[in-house]
């Protein structure tokens, strides 16, 4: 099954500098978070099945705009990919964000700035731009689990 938490490595491995690989994963999951494996793939990921094992390589990601209103558990880790992208990039549909264990949107734009990402907070999403690398730093999850994550 592809569940949200595939998303966090697929990110990690497109932005980094190898390759992860992932198993035990069902390449037909019906869940609406399996859209993460296109979303990077269109921002220009090298994201693809090779036997049972769905690979994400280093990859130079470009901006993008997503309608998040069917995955709204993705717009943490999208933003996370975003922000390490050229070019800006834009979240909408996300107004439900808000009224979540913090408010979603203005927490993630709080946390990639603080990180050194460039990042514009929307009433329904966000704009993150200039693919500036983000660098280590003290951030709070707000008791918020999709934000630990």
């Amino acid at each position: 099954m592809l569940v949200i938490g595939a998303a966090f490595y697929l990110v990690a491995g497109a932005i980094g500098r190898g390759e992860i690989r992932l198993t035990g994963l069902d390449p037909q999951s019906a869940q609406g978070d399996r859209a993460v494996v296109e979303i990077l793939r269109d921002m220009g990921a090298d994201i693809r099945w090779e036997g049972d094992a769905l690979v994400s390589r280093a990859s130079r990601l470009h901006g993008l705009r997503v309608d998040c209103a069917q995955m709204p558990d993705l717009v943490p880790i999208l933003a996370v990919a975003m922000a390490a992208a050229e070019g800006d990039s834009r979240i909408t549909g996300a107004a439900r964000l808000r009224i979540k264990e913090s408010d979603r949107l203005k927490t993630i734009a709080q946390t990639l700035h603080a990180l050194g990402g460039t990042v514009q907070e929307l009433p329904d999403g966000l704009i993150l731009s200039d693919g500036t690398p983000l660098h280590g730093g003290l951030v709070s999850s707000h008791n918020d689990h999709r934000i630990a994550m």
